[in-house]
């Protein structure tokens, strides 16, 4: 920064090299001075970037600092920096981190309006967001969407889902949505299945449990702790 301010009255200072020194002060865990630059680079008449927001809003979404989020989105508009799906994806998260369901469901229908071509990973945060914040109620409805956009979740995904529907007693549900959005047979897909046994044998069904436990033996079997569980 110290050769910055040197250079300044000689250099004229661009969009890149304003956003190269906000990028520094993120990678060094200064959002605020980061916020500065673009504070700075609204009064000497630089032009801002949607990538350079989207820098600055996702280090605030990451410890869920939606007023100052907000706030950005808002600089945006103003600026004439139209979001992006990195934008909505970020700040979906950063709701999802505070616990604020209703907040990200807000941020994704503002995304589906604006056209933007969503994918799996928007999901992904919202569905570990339910699981943590204890939103099962929304699983349904977040799971017929991404069938209707033919979007397939990652194991990980799939598997919270799994634990989701079982923690309210549907396991066949649980069954039936990885029948459908599986990428591959369940017994290739170590997590998932081993998340299928866990919830069997947590809701008693003993014998699919088991029969899952015998299709994944020729890839090794599950985990020691799952396998303990079935015994």
């Amino acid at each position: 920064i110290c050769i910055f301010e040197h250079w300044k009255p000689k250099v004229h200072p661009t969009t890149v090299i304003y956003s190269t020194l906000a990028k520094g002060f993120l990678n060094n865990n200064q959002p605020s001075k980061a916020m500065h630059i673009l504070e700075e680079m609204q009064s000497e008449g630089c032009p801002r970037s949607t990538v350079l927001y989207n820098m600055v809003i996702g280090a605030h979404a990451a410890h869920g600092a939606m007023d100052e989020v907000a706030e950005l989105m808002q600089c945006m508009q103003k600026d004439g920096c139209t979001p992006d799906i990195i934008t909505f994806s970020t700040v979906v998260k950063g709701h999802c981190v505070k616990g604020d369901l209703d907040s990200a469901l807000s941020v994704l229908r503002e995304a589906q309006q604006s056209s933007v071509d969503l994918d799996a990973i928007v999901y992904s945060s919202i569905f570990y967001g339910c699981y943590r914040h204890n939103r099962s109620d929304l699983v349904d409805s977040l799971v017929s969407e991404m069938c209707s956009r033919c979007l397939t979740p990652s194991s990980f995904t799939l598997s919270i889902i799994v634990k989701m529907y079982s923690f309210q007693g549907r396991l066949n549900r649980a069954f039936e949505v990885v029948e459908a959005l599986c990428r591959q047979p369940i017994s290739a897909d170590p997590r998932v299945a081993t998340s299928l046994l866990k919830e069997c044998v947590r809701n008693g069904d003993v014998d699919r449990a088991e029969d899952i436990f015998r299709s994944l033996l020729p890839t090794g079997g599950p985990d020691a702790k799952s396998f303990w569980q079935l015994v």
